[in-house]
C-alpha cells in the first residue's frame, strides 16, 4: 500500500478556524507565504529524512489486525496507533463498553518494539481490593497467611513488555498514588520484600468513563491521568459508525461461519434493515454475539432472516415498524375509527393494533419452532406444548409447511 503524501498548508492570509482543522486532519504545518521558504528549510531540517520515512497507513493496521472501519472516526484511531508504534509512550484507549478497547491494546502492543515480549491484560474492575497490591506487585515468601511462596506479580511479568490496564477508572484511589511512582520510576516493592525491583514496560490503559470527570470528583488523581494519556484514542461506539455497520457484519459472520464449521451465509434485505436500524448499545461486542446466535440456529440455510433474530432485536423493531418505539401504547377508543395521522398511516383502533402487533410476534414463533424442530412435527408438538391439530392450525395460517416426519 502506498504511503500517503505529506501536506505543508502554505497561505497568503491565515485563519485560526483553518488552522486548527488542516492540523487535526494530520497536515505538517500550516505556515504564511511571506517566510514559507525560510520556514520550509527549517522544517526539512529538523525532521532530517523522517519526513519521507515509510510508515503504516491506517488501513495497513485495520488489516492486519482484523479492526474493520473506515468512518473518519476510525481512520483517526488507527492513524494514531500507527503513530504509537514509533514511541514509547503510554496510551490511554477512551470508548464505551464493547467498542474493542483490547483490540487496539493488542494492536498497539502488536506494532511495537515489545511485540515478542508479555502482553500483560489487568482488568482493574475484578481486582479484589484486599488482594489487588499483591496481585499488582507481587509479593515475598511469607509476607502473609497463606503466601507459601514468592510471587512476582503482573507488573513484573510485563518487564520488556506492554501492561494494560482495562478499566483503569477502577483502580483504588488509595492505590493510584504507588502506582504513579512505579511509573514514574519502573520501581517498587513487593509485599513484604525487603527491597524494591525494576520493570520495564509499557503502559497502555483503557476505560469507559470520564475520567477529567472523576478527577474533579476526587475519585482519580490528576497527576495519574497526565502520566496514563501521553497518546489518547477515543473510540466511537457502533451507532456513530452506521457506514461501517454492514461492512463489519459481513466480516463478523464470515468468522463466526468459519468458527462453527458451517458455509458462508448471507443476509436477507429485511435482516439487514433491522441491523442498520438497532441503536447498538452493546456496540461490536453485541452485533458479534447477536451473529453468533443467528449462525447456531440457522443451521444449513443459506439466507439470514430477521425470524433468526434475537426476541429482543425483534420485539424492538415491530415496536418500531408500528410506530411504538419508545411511546406507550395509544389510549383511544376500540370501538371508534380515528382520523388523525399515526406513522404515515390513520391510527388503528386498540384491538386492531393488539392484534396486528400479537399477530407478527406470533407469526415469527411459530416460524423459529419450524426451524428449530427442522420439521419434525412430533418435536414441535412437544416444545410447543401443543396439539396436532392445533399445530397444524397455525402452521396453515401461516403457510408453513410440516416435513414427513411426523410420527404414526
Amino acid at each position: 500500500m502506498h504511503t500517503p503524501p505529506k501536506v505543508l498548508v502554505v497561505v497568503d492570509k491565515p485563519d485560526i478556524t483553518e488552522l486548527e482543522f488542516v492540523l487535526r486532519e494530520g497536515a505538517l504545518d500550516y505556515i504564511q507565504r511571506d517566510n514559507a521558504i525560510e520556514h520550509l528549510q527549517a522544517l526539512l531540517t529538523r525532521l532530517d529524512g523522517v519526513l519521507f520515512e515509510e510508515e503504516l497507513s491506517w488501513a495497513d493496521v485495520g488489516e492486519r489486525f482484523h479492526i474493520f472501519g473506515s468512518c473518519s472516526e476510525m481512520r483517526k484511531c488507527l492513524k494514531t496507533v500507527a503513530k504509537a508504534s514509533k514511541s514509547d509512550v503510554s496510551v490511554l484507549i477512551h470508548g464505551d463498553t464493547g467498542t474493542g478497547k483490547e483490540l487496539f491494546a493488542r494492536a498497539i502492543h502488536g506494532l511495537s518494539e515489545r511485540r515478542n515480549e508479555n502482553l500483560i491484560v489487568v482488568d482493574c474492575a475484578s481486582l479484589p481490593a484486599t488482594l489487588v497490591e499483591s496481585i499488582l506487585f507481587g509479593y515475598s515468601k511469607g509476607a502473609f497467611t497463606g503466601a507459601d511462596s514468592k510471587s512476582e506479580g503482573l507488573v513484573m511479568r510485563a518487564h520488556k513488555g506492554t501492561l494494560f490496564l482495562d478499566e483503569v477508572s477502577e483502580l483504588p484511589i488509595d492505590l493510584q498514588k504507588n502506582f504513579l511512582r512505579v511509573l514514574q520510576e519502573r520501581r517498587f516493592r513487593p509485599v513484604g520484600a525487603k527491597s524494591e525491583v525494576e520493570s520495564d514496560f509499557r503502559l497502555v490503559a483503557a476505560t469507559n468513563k470520564d475520567l477529567s470527570q472523576m478527577v474533579k470528583e476526587g475519585l482519580f488523581r490528576a497527576d495519574l491521568l497526565y502520566r496514563i494519556q501521553s497518546l489518547k484514542l477515543n473510540l466511537p461506539p457502533l451507532r456513530e459508525r452506521r457506514e461501517d455497520l454492514i461492512g463489519l457484519a459481513n466480516q463478523l459472520l464470515l468468522k463466526s461461519c468459519e468458527k462453527n464449521r458451517v458455509p458462508m451465509k448471507s443476509f436477507s434485505k429485511e435482516f439487514l434493515e433491522i441491523l442498520r436500524r438497532h441503536d447498538w448499545p452493546g456496540n461490536v461486542r453485541e452485533l458479534e454475539n447477536v451473529l453468533d446466535s443467528v449462525v447456531a440456529i440457522s443451521h444449513n440455510q443459506p439466507i439470514i432472516y430477521p425470524e433468526q433474530l434475537p426476541f429482543y432485536i425483534r420485539v424492538k423493531a415491530a415496536k418500531r415498524s408500528l410506530g411504538q418505539e419508545g411511546t406507550p401504547a395509544p389510549r383511544v377508543d376500540p370501538m371508534q375509527e380515528p382520523t388523525r395521522e399515526w406513522s404515515g398511516r390513520p391510527l388503528p383502533s386498540y384491538k386492531a393494533y393488539r392484534n396486528e402487533l400479537l399477530e407478527s410476534m406470533e407469526r415469527q414463533y411459530f416460524r423459529e419452532l419450524q426451524r428449530s424442530s427442522r420439521g419434525d412435527i412430533a418435536k414441535a408438538m412437544k416444545m410447543a406444548n401443543l396439539s396436532r391439530a392445533r399445530l397444524y392450525e397455525f402452521y396453515k395460517k401461516y403457510n408453513l409447511t410440516g416435513a414427513n416426519k411426523d410420527e404414526h
